[in-house]
């Protein structure tokens, strides 16, 4: 088995251990309008042009965000990875860094392969 720092990373264990809302905190967002679930204000991303009325649209229930300026939408990771400018991979390396948590990897499964002569030969 390769050493842990070599197994990749499980994206859904660490979307399902960092909420969308805890995301959103680190970034220092702060909602112009909330209805129920949905937030709504400025896109904290770096690229985003300045429009009024805000444009950045995120669901905390469904872990969800879409921006109509310019265009980005995504997950939790896909919103540190878009603010953070960086690869998914390095996002969530620095995401868990900044949180101070294990970064979840998977673990390799079994790669037996059938046999391919018939039984009859």
């Amino acid at each position: 088995m390769p050493p842990p720092d070599l197994l990749p990373i499980d994206y859904a264990a660490l979307r399902a251990q960092v909420p969308m809302s805890r995301v959103l905190e680190l970034l220092a967002f702060r909602p112009t309008r909330t209805r129920g679930s949905q937030l709504r204000g400025p896109c904290p991303l770096p690229n985003c042009p300045p429009v009024w009325p805000p444009r950045f649209s995120v669901n905390v229930q469904r872990q969800l965000y879409h921006c109509f300026a310019c265009g980005s939408g995504g997950n939790q990771l896909d919103l540190w990875a878009g603010a953070h400018q960086l690869l998914l991979p390095i996002a969530a390396v620095h995401l868990c860094r900044v949180l101070g948590i294990s970064i979840p990897r998977r673990l390799p499964t079994s790669t037996t392969r059938p046999s391919t002569q018939s039984a009859t030969s």
